[in-house]
């Protein structure tokens, strides 16, 4: 029979030993998941987990090449970076096309089969689409230019897939300097679930260098075409809108205009991405216009117009209200 000293003690230990797995458990959990709401700040987080545990998107990395003279705590209070859900959001495979289209246009006039990738747009409505002016012009019209120019929704890759479609007239919003070029269809786009138009942001892009994604094709014109038509498909790119000296510099001249530079960059530096848009959280907020080569980092800075400044221009030209956020 069991003193009271040995009753105590057994039932004190039924008790504790439960509690205490269940709380190794629960820091298990916390440490696993990498939990920034804990008992200390956001910056506090990264600062102790460093920033390799933290930087699968590449984010801490690409904003050190831009502050280099920052630490890592003041860098993810700073900008918001050090969140789950952020994180989360833009690490997803899964890439939405079905707001974005390409235009291409034939190779030769006697071979509707060789087609070239000119860029990307996106869809403004059933009848309207919106890209950069550096990749398509006023004087690109369909009677007036020799080849055939089109555009292909509904599918991941720019050159099979989805529907084609004509296109009818070709507006610049500003054709002296790099803005935005608005394209009428011939057609309206059918109503599929893989086609639908984009909502607009009506919010100033920059904020806190805010991160966005971008849409679009990197079309290799040396590969033979039986390979650009199997593997060239469409492509969410990563980036980090700012404002730097030279994007200062820019805005004097243009305040229409803003900075992104990609998280994971490609070597194709000073290959720009013609027409991607920017897209945060299914918002359209600016078009990828032009870029300027950035050798000392080996990167190419991306110019981005801000689609709010379009808007009141977007709504006149199309008849038609342009959703927005």
């Amino acid at each position: 029979m069991r003193s009271p000293l040995e009753t105590g003690l057994l039932l004190i230990l039924t008790m504790a030993v439960p509690f205490l797995i269940g709380i190794v458990i629960v820091y298990a959990i916390l440490i696993g998941t990498g939990c920034p709401q804990c008992s200390y700040s956001c910056g506090e987080y990264c600062n102790k987990a460093g920033p390799r545990s933290f930087n699968k998107s590449g984010i801490i990395t690409t904003l050190f090449q831009l502050n280099p003279n920052i630490s890592v705590s003041k860098l993810a209070e700073k900008y918001e970076i050090c969140s789950d859900s952020l994180l989360r959001k833009f690490d997803s495979k899964a890439i939405d096309h079905t707001f974005v289209v390409s235009i291409s246009e034939d190779v030769y006039v006697d071979d509707l089969n060789e087609q070239r990738y000119l860029c990307t747009a996106v869809i403004l409505t059933f009848k309207w689409i919106l890209s950069s002016s550096n990749c398509i012009k006023e004087e690109h019209t369909v009677s007036s230019g020799i080849y055939r120019i089109f555009v292909r929704a509904g599918s991941n890759y720019w050159i099979k897939g989805g529907s084609e479609h004509e296109i009818k007239r070709i507006v610049a919003a500003d054709s002296t300097t790099h803005t935005v070029t608005a394209i009428e269809l011939q057609v309206e786009f059918p109503r599929l679930p893989s086609i639908r138009p984009v909502m607009l942001s009506t919010t100033s892009l920059y904020t806190n260098y805010g991160i966005a994604e971008m849409y679009g094709w990197r079309s290799n014109e040396s590969l033979p075409l039986k390979y650009r038509k199997k593997y060239v498909k469409m492509v969410s790119e990563l980036v980090i809108i700012y404002r730097d000296d030279i994007c200062e510099n820019i805005a004097e001249r243009q305040p229409h205009l803003f900075c992104a530079m990609e998280v994971k960059p490609q070597n194709d530096i000073c290959m720009y991405l013609r027409g991607f848009p920017l897209i945060r959280g299914k918002v359209l907020v600016g078009i990828d216009v032009g870029g300027i080569c950035d050798h000392n980092r080996n990167i190419t800075v991306h110019l981005i117009y801000e689609i709010s400044y379009a808007l009141n221009w977007l709504k006149g030209l199309t008849g038609v209200y342009v959703e927005h956020a």
